[in-house]
């Protein structure tokens, strides 16, 4: 009898490599770090909106511009 597509997958697949302890942890760890920026901000200055984030940083104007 042919075995199940799904046996074979559980068989050929890796082992998990966090556990359920560690990715409660991870959850905890993030719910604390978005409050602490929710609440108290992210202490970065403002970037400038009129640029995109991926775009190269402007030059200041030199000499004979």
């Amino acid at each position: 009898m042919p075995r199940s597509i799904y046996d074979i997958l559980a068989q050929a697949a890796l082992p998990d490599a966090f556990t359920d302890a560690d990715v409660a942890d991870l959850k905890q760890e993030v719910v604390r770090e978005v409050t602490a920026t929710l609440m108290f901000g992210t202490g970065q200055p403002p970037r400038d909106a009129s640029r995109p984030c991926w775009s190269a940083p402007t030059k200041p104007p030199g000499p004979g511009r």
